[in-house]
């Protein structure tokens, strides 16, 4: 999260949701032909240079500098309107 910004809505989205979805996009891509089962227990074919863990911390630590609302992606999804009411 770059410093400079004084506010920001961060959208989070279930990490076990996050991981089947980016299974299906590297198997789309041809980077990996396994099943799930493997990929999960694959950790250089489920990293791919991807760490959803601490691309969430780092936003979460810049929240002591910057003003970050968190989104559920889930809540969005469900009724989008409510979610967003207090951000607009």
């Amino acid at each position: 999260c770059p410093v400079r910004w004084r506010r920001a809505v961060l959208i989070v989205r279930d990490a076990r949701s996050v991981f089947c979805s980016y299974y299906n996009f590297q198997a789309k891509l041809g980077n990996f032909d396994g099943t799930f089962r493997e990929f999960i227990r694959d950790e250089e074919a489920s990293g791919y240079g991807y760490n959803y863990v601490g691309w969430l911390k780092s936003w979460l630590e810049a929240s002591n500098s910057t003003s970050v609302h968190v989104l559920k992606y889930e809540d969005l999804k469900s009724d989008a309107a409510a979610a967003l009411e207090p951000v607009l």
